[in-house]
């Protein structure tokens, strides 16, 4: 599977992004970003020859292509609804660590590329369930693995993360370093799952101040709890169904997608068994592997000579 971040289908979402791109760029330095905020609800647009926006005084604040007119009289059909604007800029300062009445010159580009992801009310879901699935699939871990993992046995390393995982069913600790799938352009694919794991940190640490405790997180009523095998299937599943007509795969699927993965990219039974699955019996990795030519049951990464020891 090509694992992206997928695009936030809700009206409201898109209109208070792009909102939020023209508060940036046409707000005064002093003003508040919950006043800022609050103004989108009295823009307009001309769909005329001019194609332009106003803010609410009547000042020009951008000049439009008439697809971009188009769009931006969708946005504000939402963006009527002051009180809801208001409510779910709110929740996304909240969500993002940030203080209503912080001024908009003072907020720097972390604090803006988080607000824009806040904005998205499922966001710090798809932050966990993105790094879930590509940290299990590039490690080939169970789901008990990743469930037990704390943000304590991660350690950042400058190639990516030294993790240390528990392994209660053959009593041991698993030690596996994850780096950054660079690719031959020097940035890391959508695949990486370093960099997802990265992103999720970040968020717990900056906007959660959250340090310790389950890396993959459930929260219940304020109490933060780890993935129950339920929560990882529905995530797996959600994360499959936009790749398939059905949604379908379990836990187990993260284990199996590393092993097939490996193994179109040319390795060995043996290799699989020694660097990916951790096996003594080849016979057991084998059963993890998928050869009808079908990626069926799997959720697989592209293994190139270049990102091949991200697996190991």
């Amino acid at each position: 599977m090509e694992a992206k971040e997928v695009a936030c289908a809700d009206r409201f979402v898109r209109a208070l992004r792009d909102g939020l791109v023209l508060v940036r760029s046409t707000a005064g330095a002093e003003q508040s970003i919950h006043a800022a905020m609050s103004n989108l609800a009295r823009l307009r647009v001309e769909e005329d020859s001019a194609h332009t926006l106003h803010d609410g005084a009547g000042t020009v604040l951008a000049h439009l292509s008439p697809d971009g007119a188009h769009q931006w009289a969708a946005h504000l059909e939402v963006l009527a609804d002051r009180s809801g604007l208001v409510r779910r800029a709110r929740t996304a300062f909240r969500r993002s660590g940030i203080k209503p009445d912080a001024p908009v010159g003072a907020l720097t580009d972390r604090q803006w590329a988080w607000l824009w992801r806040g904005l998205d009310p499922d966001m710090p879901r798809r932050l966990r369930d993105r790094a879930y699935v590509l940290v299990g699939v590039t490690h080939a871990r169970r789901h008990a693995e990743l469930q037990r993992l704390n943000i304590e046995d991660i350690r950042s390393t400058p190639a990516g993360f030294h993790i240390t995982y528990v392994d209660r069913k053959n009593r041991s600790t698993i030690i596996r370093d994850l780096h950054h799938a660079i690719g031959p352009d020097t940035t890391c694919s959508v695949e990486c799952g370093a960099c997802a794991l990265q992103d999720l940190l970040d968020w717990e640490a900056q906007c959660m101040g959250r340090t310790t405790g389950p890396a993959f997180a459930t929260r219940y009523a304020g109490t933060v709890r780890p993935m129950t095998r339920q929560n990882g299937r529905h995530r797996i599943r959600e994360a499959t169904r936009h790749i398939a007509d059905q949604p379908w795969g379990s836990t187990r699927s993260l284990r199996a997608g590393a092993a097939t993965s490996a193994w179109e990219a040319g390795w060995s039974v043996e290799q699989i068994a020694r660097e990916v699955t951790g096996h003594n019996d080849l016979s057991q990795a084998d059963l993890y592997i998928r050869r009808l030519g079908t990626p069926a049951g799997t959720i697989q990464l592209d293994l190139t000579p270049s990102t091949r020891n991200v697996s190991r």
